[in-house]
């Protein structure tokens, strides 16, 4: 039963160029932002409701709303776009709501912030990650200067009020750089993990996964995919006559041309040194449509200083008709060329 538990929180599918395991990362941060928020916000709805203080209980209502979006987001699509917008968008009116109210009765709100942004920049992206904790600082600061707190709150004691601004300084220094700098790591592992270096396109592994994800959508939305797997020829003779670097930009080419028959909706990839897959929308001709694209993609390609005709044959796969699963992608496909 925990397991099952575990599995439903835990289930995640990765964005493009992002990395499973961190992604599963940013949803525990999601869950531990996101819940504690929702908890503490219905108390101080109380409390503040108690005090007959009714606007400010409705932008904490607004801000609620807002965040149990989040999950709510992330449940229906198990990928963390979405929520990411909403967990903005609710930091944004979290942030507005502690400026103003000078973090709430006793002032305890303005600490949730100085913990959200130290971690939360594993769940934000470039532009949240640098405007939410400047703006909250600056706004923060302005709003210690203001003066005019609540009997009870711990900032009417002037040391408090000025030593707090250094540990969000550093707070909100720490979400910038460590955003920026997680997301290079993260791009440059992502394209070392799941990109071909030659060509740039997703490699077998991505590729596969790109697969699952049209599986999952064509049982959402009903309508199939074909994928076309198109098999190169003789490459080591390219490679042993004119060299590697060569062979790399005769395959570019290539591949540009296979971006052009998929533009806008297709997907690339990479599955061997010789195999390239394309994904398309359900058609009802596939084998028609794989002669014309292969008349396309055998023009002569332009290489460096010289022409090459490239030999290729094309296997074809339709789902759900032939139902195979992605793991089973490699054998299936040297077997219907």
């Amino acid at each position: 039963m925990g397991k099952r538990i575990l599995d439903f929180l835990l289930y995640i599918r990765p964005e493009p160029d992002r990395i499973e395991f961190l992604e599963r990362l940013r949803l525990m941060v999601l869950y531990a932002l996101i819940v504690p928020a929702i908890v503490s916000t219905v108390y101080n709805v109380m409390l503040v409701i108690r005090a007959g203080r009714y606007a400010v209980a409705l932008l904490l209502c607004l801000s609620l709303i807002v965040g149990s979006l989040a999950l709510v987001s992330f449940f229906r699509t198990r990928r963390l776009s979405g929520a990411r917008r909403f967990m903005g968008l609710g930091f944004f009116l979290g942030s507005t709501l502690t400026i103003l109210d000078a973090g709430g009765l006793y002032g305890l709100g303005s600490l949730y912030f100085l913990v959200a942004f130290a971690f939360g920049y594993l769940l934000f992206d470039y532009f949240m990650a640098l405007a939410l904790p400047v703006y909250f600082f600056a706004g923060f600061a302005l709003r210690l200067q203001w003066g005019d707190f609540h009997p009870q709150s711990i900032y009417n004691d002037p040391d408090i009020a000025t030593r707090v601004l250094i540990p969000f300084a550093l707070s909100s220094f720490l979400g910038v750089v460590g955003n920026f700098s997680m997301r290079q790591l993260e791009e440059r592992l992502s394209s070392l993990a799941y990109r071909d270096q030659a060509t740039g396109l997703p490699n077998r592994a991505k590729f596969e996964e790109l697969l699952r994800d049209e599986v999952v959508r064509s049982k959402e939305s009903g309508r199939g995919f074909t994928l076309y797997a198109f098999k190169l020829h003789h490459l080591s003779r390219i490679s042993g006559n004119r060299g590697v670097d060569y062979l790399n930009e005769v395959l570019q080419s290539f591949v540009d041309r296979m971006h052009d028959l998929c533009f806008p909706h297709g997907i690339v990839g990479r599955i061997s040194e010789s195999i390239f897959g394309l994904v398309l929308p359900e058609e009802p001709a596939a084998d028609g449509r794989a002669r014309e694209m292969i008349e396309t993609l055998y023009d002569p390609l332009r290489g460096r200083d010289s022409i090459e005709y490239l030999q290729l044959s094309c296997g074809i796969l339709r789902y759900p008709e032939d139902n195979i699963a992605p793991a089973e992608l490699n054998s299936t496909q040297h077997c219907a060329l």
